[in-house]
């Protein structure tokens, strides 16, 4: 394993070569300037970023559905699973705001 490799680079090798050097000819930087020297390009981040934001948008889809349940009310599952997990999250961060910046800001920075 390099320097530059990661799990999506170990998994699927031969994808994130050629879609690394089609990107990279378009994207990469050749030419340096100053403090801007050659560096090494990749696409891992970017992969990254895409994973946590699909991971992000089911875990709304299914949270907003369980709420839509109009026969099981406000009050929150027996077991635990992705809305209790979800309002633990909410919570915890809303908490911390307002910690930090005071309960009347926190509810006027996260409604």
């Amino acid at each position: 394993m390099g320097d530059h490799d990661s799990w999506y680079t170990l998994l699927m090798p031969e994808f994130w070569a050629h879609l690394e050097s089609s990107a990279a000819e378009h994207l990469a930087r050749d030419k340096a300037f100053l403090i801007f020297g050659a560096t090494h390009f990749t696409l891992v981040h970017v992969a990254g970023a895409l994973l946590a934001f699909v991971v992000l948008i089911i875990a709304a889809l299914r949270y907003r559905a369980s709420l839509q349940d109009s026969s099981r009310g406000v009050i929150p599952p027996r077991n635990f699973g992705l809305a209790a997990m979800v309002d633990g999250f909410v919570g915890a961060v809303y908490n911390l705001s307002a910690d930090v910046m005071g309960e009347e800001d926190a509810k006027r920075f996260l409604p």
